[in-house]
């Protein structure tokens, strides 16, 4: 079976994701992007990214005959500063992540801007970040950025 417009778009967000290397024209290396699990996500090799839904609202306009959807999304970035790779203060080093974050979201991507999240989606909003209560010595720290994606399907088929 196919997969829906939704399931499309969290498919192009970690793919998006996933390009962020240095060798791709970013400033860090993200080790791995994982979609959310249940039963947990391993978190040894950091800095990662966990993509968790954050809800999703229908119809925010009448928009009939087709149904307009907010999908709203926390991106989870772990990170333990290594002071051998990152020779800056820790929050130098989340900005760096913060930024190539919001460049590969919005990265033009087989010839299609990334906003639009590879043509299912109608725009992509970043809209800021928060960080967890940080205790000092903790082994590594949790940003969370907040992610709005506007996207439509038909009326009565969440695939089209």
């Amino acid at each position: 079976m196919s997969d829906s417009i939704r399931e499309k778009i969290m498919k192009d967000v970690k793919e998006s994701l996933e390009e962020i290397r240095i060798s791709n024209g970013y400033e860090v290396d993200i080790d791995n992007v994982t979609r959310f699990e249940q039963d947990g996500n391993p978190k040894r090799n950091t800095p990662c990214i966990e993509i968790v839904p954050d809800g999703e609202t229908k119809n925010p306009e009448n928009t009939f005959p087709e149904t307009r959807c907010v999908l709203s999304l926390a991106l989870l970035l772990y990170f333990r500063h290594d002071k051998n790779v990152f020779d800056c203060s820790t929050d130098e080093a989340l900005n760096k992540f913060l930024a190539d974050i919001e460049k590969a979201l919005m990265a033009t991507r087989n010839g299609i801007g990334g906003h639009l999240r590879g043509g299912n989606a109608i725009t992509t909003t970043v809209n800021g970040n928060e960080a967890y209560e940080v205790t000092e010595g903790q082994p590594f720290i949790v940003l969370v950025v907040n992610v709005d994606i506007l996207y439509a399907h038909d009326h009565d088929d969440p695939y089209s």
